[in-house]
């Protein structure tokens, strides 16, 4: 019903609807760049994984899922309590346990899991406040991907 001899159709469940290229019955999707943003927030001078910290593995596992071509970009952080030197050790840690989780849990190959460590050279806020500090303890993440969707007529 797609307009394609079934002997010529390699695509044969599409529809009179769907928006076929003529030759092969197939859909035309179009292709999106898409994006999630993760955030992992870490305590006072640690580098340990909580268990909050699954909740935003889970979602880069959806959003894995669902788009393909799925990478990462990992940035770690951390307030500027401490030395420089200690502090940026200390973002390399944090992004290695995200890192960690993240291979344990997905299925985005290690080649497409790229990794940065900042120390406290990128605060998200002053570090003038308890509060602002505790933001700034952190391990950002950007999961990038492809969206297919079909094209309409």
């Amino acid at each position: 019903k797609d307009g394609v001899a079934d002997a010529k159709d390699k695509c044969p469940g599409t529809t009179n609807r769907a928006n076929v290229i003529d030759t092969q019955g197939c859909y035309v999707n179009t292709r999106n760049s898409v994006a999630l943003n993760v955030l992992f927030n870490f305590d006072f001078d640690s580098f340990a994984t909580k268990p909050e910290h699954t909740e935003e593995v889970n979602k880069i596992v959806k959003f894995a899922k669902k788009h393909s071509g799925a990478s990462i970009e990992l940035s770690g952080h951390t307030d500027s309590v401490g030395t420089a030197t200690y502090n940026l050790a200390l973002s390399k840690a944090r992004v290695a346990a995200v890192d960690k989780l993240v291979e344990m849990n997905t299925r985005i190959p290690r080649g497409r899991i790229n990794k940065n460590s900042y120390g406290e050279m990128k605060p998200m806020a002053e570090n003038d406040t308890f509060a602002n500090r505790r933001a700034n303890r952190r391990v950002e993440g950007t999961v990038t991907g492809v969206s297919e969707t079909p094209k309409q007529k």
